[in-house]
């Protein structure tokens, strides 16, 4: 009996320590590829974050103020339209929030 607890124990501690403290859920993925959902912006260029789905997951992605993405982020917009995918690396921040670092077309 004890031996069961100790290993239970373990393995608490095991699936624990892949994640950061107080982070709850599976670690975040580096890079998804899927379809924008919505949109949410301040205007056509002032876009905060993007909901995208990639297969069965859902991610809102936000967008970082000290990145350069490279182009204007109205474009998004477009790929709402049209179902056009993108692929995004993903960052998450000390606020457990998944940031963009690149969003390209595929």
């Amino acid at each position: 009996m004890t031996v069961r607890i100790w290993f239970l124990v373990l393995i608490a501690i095991a699936l624990g320590a892949c994640r950061q403290p107080g982070a709850i859920g599976p670690p975040a993925p580096d890079r998804v590829e899927g379809v924008i959902l919505e949109i949410d912006a301040e205007s056509l260029g002032e876009v905060r974050s993007f909901t995208l789905k990639d297969g069965d997951n859902v991610y809102e992605i936000f967008i970082a103020d000290d990145v350069e993405y490279g182009f204007p982020l109205g474009h998004l917009q477009e790929h709402l339209s049209s179902n056009e995918p993108v692929v995004v690396d993903l960052e998450e921040r000390e606020d457990d929030k998944l940031y963009a670092v690149t969003i390209e077309d595929p």
